[in-house]
């Protein structure tokens, strides 16, 4: 290593450097046009999956469906109730690199298992 590396101020060091890296820069790199060619059609794929789905729910009535199902849900659910106050600090106090959130969406994972609706 240039011991004159360390007597250099930041400004010039950086200077220093671009000048080493500029050497070598070739711009962009490009790759061959097959890797570009597989990139465009997944992505040309993947637009029309989403495209299809969006019509397909639109045209079945996506939204009406999930709110009848998760009034369903929430009234054969009935007054039993999610003591969400004290699962979530206990889980947390169990394994606390958990977040609150995954423990809620956890105990929702349960409510559906144990309530089915007619859309099952």
């Amino acid at each position: 290593m240039d011991p004159g590396l360390f007597a250099m101020s930041t400004p010039q060091f950086i200077t220093w450097l671009e000048e080493k890296i500029r050497a070598y820069d070739q711009g962009k790199v490009i790759p061959p046009e097959k890797v570009m060619t597989e990139y465009l059609d997944g992505e040309l794929l993947a637009e029309l999956k989403e495209r299809i789905a969006d019509r397909i729910l639109l045209e079945n009535n996506h939204e009406a469906q999930a709110a009848a199902a998760f009034r369903e849900v929430k009234q054969s659910f009935g007054d039993r109730q999610i003591r969400l106050t004290e699962i979530v600090p206990a889980e947390l106090a169990r394994q606390p690199v958990r977040l609150w959130r995954e423990v809620v969406a956890e105990v929702g994972g349960e409510v559906l298992r144990n309530c089915p609706f007619d859309g099952d």
